[in-house]
C-alpha cells in the first residue's frame, strides 16, 4: 500500500505515470516490487533480485515477517502466479547461483513457469532471468543493462 500511496502522489502531484513507472529492488525491496506490480497496473515493469524463488521452499522456510505475513497465501498463489500476474509487463530479474535465500535454481523454475502466462501474452521479450556468479548479493553490473534493453525492446 506503501507503494501505491506514492505513485498516487506521484500521479497526482507530478504527473509522473506520464511517462511510465518502474520499480527496482533487490532481496525485500525486490519482493515489494513484485507485489507492488502484481496489483498495481501502473507500474511498467521492475528489475529485481535476490527475491525470486517459490514462497514454501524459500521465505516460508525461515519465517515470514511483515510484507510476507498474507493470510493463506499459499492456498491460492504461488511466486510463479504472482510474477505472472505482471504479465506483460517488463520483469527482469537477476540471480545468484549461490543465493542461501533465492537459489538461481529455485528462482529458474519460478521463472519457467511466469515465462508461459507471459508467452501466452506474446510477451516472451518482456521477461528476463540472469544468473549471477556469486551469492545473496545486488548485481547492477548485470541488472541495468539487461533492463534497459527490455525496456528498448518493448517501447
Amino acid at each position: 500500500s506503501e507503494i501505491t500511496s506514492l505513485i498516487d502522489w506521484a500521479c497526482n502531484e507530478f504527473d509522473g505515470c506520464k511517462n511510465g513507472i518502474f520499480l527496482c529492488g533487490y532481496s525485500a525491496a525486490g519482493t515489494a516490487a513484485i507485489f507492488a506490480s502484481a496489483v498495481d497496473e501502473r507500474i511498467n515493469g521492475i528489475a529485481i533480485g535476490g527475491c525470486v524463488g517459490q514462497l514454501k521452499e524459500t521465505v516460508m522456510q525461515r519465517g515470514t515477517g511483515g510484507f510476507l505475513a498474507i493470510p493463506g497465501i499459499l492456498q491460492h498463489f504461488e511466486f510463479d502466479s504472482i510474477l505472472g500476474l505482471i504479465a506483460p509487463r517488463i520483469c527482469v530479474v537477476v540471480s545468484g547461483v549461490s543465493d542461501h535465500i533465492f537459489p538461481y535454481a529455485g528462482a529458474d523454475l519460478c521463472m519457467q513457469s511466469a515465462r508461459r502466462v507471459y508467452s501466452e501474452l506474446g510477451a516472451s521479450e518482456a521477461i528476463v532471468h540472469l544468473e549471477a556468479p556469486g551469492g545473496h548479493t545486488y548485481y547492477p553490473e548485470l541488472l541495468w543493462p539487461a533492463f534497459m534493453g527490455a525496456i528498448t525492446r518493448n517501447s
